[in-house]
């Protein structure tokens, strides 16, 4: 939050001009001396049968800034146009938080609403008759906190983007109040935060600046606006955060045992903005985030899975077909890209076979369906297959390293897995120069599927099932392909009906044929 000057202006973004314009506000009438009309929020039931590693544990997330009284910065691309403002992205990481948390059992509130307003209005607290002058900041707060309050929160965190005229600042940083009955644990949560954050940001391929833990007690522009709440310019402690509860020109203090402000990165420098435009930016951010909290409470991590087993080490571009022959061995894949509807048929066919596979799942796919996705992983091998399936024929080198690595850090964060060495290109089109650029963005095992000559004509291991054909062709593709013996790579679709209700058959059938389904990564052993 350095570099803002006042609560009620706008920072511009990338290539930042020195003077900050305020923003056009329009005074609230109806609301001098007539306190808040309060949202009360939801108190839900404690459930005995709740489980999780937060079981229990009611956490506010306050995503800084809103569109009407304080947007926040601004990132802008070089022509001045608004890339990012600061409230939009504070809300995508807090309703991404929210979701990670409530995944294990924790009670969430947010201080804005699922539309992004704020739960409650702001009300007049000094007398003036209006919430919008840069004095009124305390009312534009109050809301927030005593949101918070009524919820019952054990814990908050506030979530924040930076920004300064200064181009050059990058990083991330995160506020606590060094107050003496709260500060340790204050401090304890901001170190958790922090650490976890820089942590995900970095397995994510861009490790930040890491700008470390500052104390609240620096907004010194808050002096000028004592006298409205009976306080003068001595009053060291008035120029703390006021979300983070502990300034005591609020009406209210903050209840909650542990609180921190966190700067994720700064919306004004141009290697940080580069990070937010990767489409699973928020999702690293929230899935970093979510960490610290369970580092904090103690919570241990997920059990990791048993490693897939992988390949050797490729020097550069390969591209494989079939596995040995010699070994009875068969690899079926699916390919992820369209439709999920038929997945859970499929793995519940495979696990009812006790059969691995490998999925080749594409970037939106695995956005669109993380429940599914992480059930996969925990069974299953997963590789890449593209951000949005296009043709890699027709992509710059740059754009076919972003499908791959923009997949990578979306499947990684929602699963732990990374997708690597392993990948299968749309449509199966490709080149030297794409599989070329593919090694070198660190994907350089191309996985086709086994296509062979036989004395009877073409043998290939596509089942097909992307077409109008009958589930017995499905079921004979698939055999065919196998017939050929060991180390033959069939590929079929997560999102074919055809492919579910065939399952069964194709893997009884393999087991006529003396071979054991295993993953690409067990194939190539």
């Amino acid at each position: 939050m350095r570099g803002r000057w006042g609560q009620a202006v706008l920072l511009l973004g990338v290539l930042l001009a020195a003077c900050v314009q305020s923003p056009t506000l329009t005074p609230l009438e109806g609301l001098g001396g007539a306190g808040p009309t309060f949202i009360t929020p939801p108190q839900p039931t404690p459930d005995p049968r709740q489980e999780g590693r937060l079981a229990g544990r009611r956490i506010c997330i306050d995503p800084g800034h809103d569109a009407v009284y304080n947007p926040g910065a601004s990132a802008r691309d070089e022509a001045g146009r608004v890339v990012f403002n600061e409230h939009d992205l504070t809300f995508g990481v807090a309703v991404r938080l929210r979701a990670l948390l409530e995944t294990e059992g924790a009670q969430v509130c947010l201080t804005r609403n699922d539309e992004g307003s704020l739960q409650t209005e702001p009300y007049d607290i000094n007398g003036n008759g209006t919430v919008t002058r840069p004095e009124d900041i305390v009312e534009r707060i109050q809301p927030r906190i005593d949101y918070m309050n009524a919820f019952g929160a054990e814990l908050m965190v506030s979530i924040h983007f930076n920004g300064s005229a200064d181009h050059r600042l990058k990083g991330t940083e995160v506020y606590f109040s060094d107050v003496p009955e709260q500060g340790p644990e204050n401090l304890r949560l901001a170190q958790a935060l922090l650490d976890a954050l820089v942590d995900a940001l970095t397995r994510a391929g861009y490790p930040p600046v890491n700008r470390g833990l500052r104390s609240d007690r620096y907004k010194t522009e808050y002096l000028a606006y004592t006298p409205y709440y009976g306080f003068d310019r001595s009053c060291a402690d008035c120029t703390r955060l006021l979300i983070l509860g502990n300034n005591p020109m609020l009406a209210q203090p903050g209840r909650w045992r542990a609180g921190a402000l966190v700067e994720v990165l700064f919306l004004s420098n141009p290697d940080d903005v580069a990070f937010l435009r990767r489409p699973a930016a928020l999702d690293v951010i929230a899935a970093g985030l979510f960490q610290g909290i369970l580092n904090y409470y103690g919570a241990t991590s997920s059990p990791t899975p048993e490693p897939t087993p992988q390949p050797q080490v490729y020097a550069g571009p390969v591209e494989v077909g079939r596995g040995d022959p010699a070994r009875p061995e068969v690899a079926l894949t699916f390919d992820c890209g369209a439709g999920a509807g038929p997945t859970p048929r499929i793995l519940e066919a495979l696990r009812a076979a006790g059969v691995r596979a490998t999925f080749f799942v594409t970037g939106q796919w695995a956005w669109h369906n993380p429940e599914l996705l992480r059930q996969m992983a925990t069974e299953h091998q997963i590789a890449n297959h593209s951000w949005s399936h296009r043709d890699f024929t027709k992509l710059s080198e740059a754009e076919i390293a972003w499908e791959l690595q923009s997949t990578e850090e979306v499947i990684y964060t929602l699963t732990g897995r990374t997708t690597k060495p392993f990948w299968r290109a749309p449509f199966g089109a490709r080149n030297d120069r794409v599989l070329a650029a593919a090694a070198r963005a660190g994907w350089p095992v191309h996985v086709f599927w086994t296509v062979e000559r036989t004395p009877s004509g073409w043998v290939s291991g596509d089942s097909g099932d992307w077409r109008p054909i009958l589930a017995q062709e499905v079921v004979g593709n698939v055999l065919r392909a196998a017939g050929l013996g060991g180390g033959v790579i069939t590929v079929s679709h997560c999102g074919s009906d055809l492919t579910a209700a065939t399952l069964p058959e194709i893997l009884a059938g393999l087991g006529r044929l003396g071979l054991r389904p295993v993953t690409v990564g067990e194939l190539l052993r």
